[in-house]
């Protein structure tokens, strides 16, 4: 859940690219190292992830549709009621940040790379844990 603040934060031009990437995967694997089944969380952030990155692949892909493709790829009822407030207010941050940078409410350019580079870092950040089960 913090790595969706993080993203927000990251996101930001003024942070050198290498540094955002650290920040984000730190994030991604403290998430990770707390859940009770480490490589099933990271199978699920994978999951998460890769789906939005797909979408956020997009030339011109709005704003909301990358928001509500990253809401529909949840399992909502596997979190309990503290992590699903959490998730959907930093969904909805992430979204609101990216909005205020893109007038248009559109990915694309810049923004587009910026969102990409962040959700791979977060891959990334899953590997160890997910090669530990396969």
């Amino acid at each position: 859940m913090l790595t969706g603040l993080l993203i927000s934060g990251c996101a930001n031009n003024d942070l050198n690219p290498r540094s955002a990437d650290l920040i984000v995967k730190y994030a991604t694997m403290k998430v990770i190292e707390k859940a009770d089944d480490p490589a099933d969380k990271a199978i699920r952030i994978v999951a998460v992830a890769e789906q939005a990155l797909e979408v956020a692949s997009t030339e011109g892909v709005l704003i909301a549709v990358v928001q509500e493709a990253v809401k529909e790829s949840i399992d909502w009822a596997s979190l309990s009621p503290a992590d699903t407030l959490l998730a959907n207010e930093l969904i909805n941050l992430v979204a609101e940040d990216l909005n205020d940078r893109v007038d248009s409410g559109v990915l694309e350019g810049e923004s587009m790379l910026t969102a990409r580079r962040v959700l791979e870092a977060v891959i990334e950040a899953t590997e160890l844990y997910t090669l530990r089960v396969g």
